[in-house]
């Protein structure tokens, strides 16, 4: 699978599932998150979802991801961005990331991090 450069924001990652966000295209992202994460000490992340129809597989797909690669996981499910601000903050890591299309159309989905 090939990733869609178009997907890459600014601060966050969008584009229509499952044509350019998908399963696969989201457990590479959470390889090169790890990886990011490893380079700057981060062993831990919280993970959370919006209540698109394609956030569950998408999120489960995240997650698996991130703990392949040696990052511990807390998937705290279907929430809204401030709860899982609020979990990331709470956390000896500091670190969250939301799987969520935001204001976008209900086909789109993504990721953006705490």
């Amino acid at each position: 699978m090939k990733l869609i450069e178009s997907i890459f924001r600014e601060y966050d990652i969008r584009g229509t599932y499952p044509e350019e966000i998908n399963e696969e295209i989201i457990s590479i992202i959470g390889q090169a998150i790890a990886l990011k994460c490893k380079e700057e000490g981060v062993t831990e992340i919280s993970v959370g979802r919006d209540g698109r129809l394609s956030g569950e597989t998408l999120l489960d797909s995240m997650c698996s991801s991130l703990a392949r690669s040696g990052i511990s996981v807390t998937n705290i499910g279907l929430v809204t961005s401030p709860i899982l601000y609020y979990a990331a903050k709470n956390s000896d890591s500091k670190s969250g990331i939301m799987i969520t299309g935001s204001h976008n159309p209900k086909d789109d989905n993504g990721i953006k991090k705490e």
